[in-house]
């Protein structure tokens, strides 16, 4: 096995990982994310999803256009399940964050592929 190809199933292994615990503390889990500032707290998303959003793309290039739906429509329904949590509450700022982040690690991730191609050429 070519070792891009070990990076790539790390990767995605990754990114399956992200989305599990992504899914956890959304849903209520105790977290060291769990901030009290609504800027912190939108900042704090930003990041998560970002980073999320950028192994998701790197680890399926190949459907990089359907991670990316997928990513803006999990960084929607994660928010909105929160209406329906005791102890979790929905703000459209945490909302903007995710979604912030999942569009900027998209503009990375064509950066990069755009790079990658420049240093092939």
């Amino acid at each position: 096995m070519a070792r891009l190809e070990i990076i790539e199933r790390i990767i995605r292994v990754a990114a399956v990982v992200m989305f599990a615990v992504l899914t956890w503390v959304c849903l209520g889990g105790d977290s060291l994310l769990a901030v009290q500032t609504p800027i912190a707290s939108f900042l704090v998303h930003l990041v998560v999803f970002f980073f999320l959003a950028a192994v998701a793309y790197v680890g399926w290039v190949e459907a990089a256009s359907r991670v990316a739906i997928f990513m803006f429509v999990l960084a929607v329904v994660l928010e909105v399940v929160q209406i329906m949590l005791s102890g979790r509450n929905f703000t459209l700022l945490d909302l903007a964050g995710n979604l912030i982040g999942v569009g900027l690690a998209w503009v990375f991730f064509k950066m990069l592929l755009n790079f990658k191609r420049t240093i092939r050429a």
